[in-house]
């Protein structure tokens, strides 16, 4: 067992030490390329003629119609709104309506009324948090309260007096 647990420990440091080897090639290759092994078609060149021509061709002129995409739209109709007659209304006192009588209807009565278990137990309980003083100070607290400490008579009338 302690041979087999030896040849895989062994094993297991020769392929981290390959792989930090090619890692090194791969950094080399990069920092450092091999222009030799470039393709012969990089250098191909694509149009027919191999020197570049000083001649002018002739063109033929050509003419583009203007088109003109806005309508015109005639604003000559005129419309002219009819008169209705209306009658005049009049403000009159609203007429209440009359309240029907409301019907009563007899009941019966309650044969037996449960309680709850726990009705008469009673339990005591926290008193509310807003009456209970906020005691949690933050991590910067120190830094806030030393900003904020208390003025002193002296520092109130300095202040007090800047403005004069």
């Amino acid at each position: 067992m302690r041979v087999c647990l030896l040849i895989v420990t062994f094993l297991f440091q020769m392929i981290t030490a390959s792989a930090q080897e090619q890692e090194r090639k791969l950094i080399d290759r990069l920092l450092k390329p091999d222009t030799t092994l470039q393709n012969p078609q990089q250098k191909k060149s694509f149009s027919q003629q191999r020197t570049p021509s000083t001649r002018s061709s002739a063109t033929r002129s050509f003419y583009i119609a203007e088109r003109n995409l806005s309508k015109n739209f005639l604003a000559d109709r005129q419309f002219a709104t009819t008169n209705y007659s209306s009658r005049n209304f009049e403000t009159k006192a609203a007429t209440q309506m009359k309240v029907q009588k409301t019907s009563t209807f007899s009941t019966r009565a309650v044969q037996h009324v449960s309680t709850a278990s726990n009705g008469s137990k009673s339990f005591s309980t926290r008193d509310f948090s807003s009456t209970r003083p906020f005691l949690v100070r933050g991590k910067s607290q120190k830094s806030l309260d030393a900003k904020h400490h208390p003025l002193t008579i002296e520092e109130v009338r300095e202040l007090l007096n800047k403005n004069k």
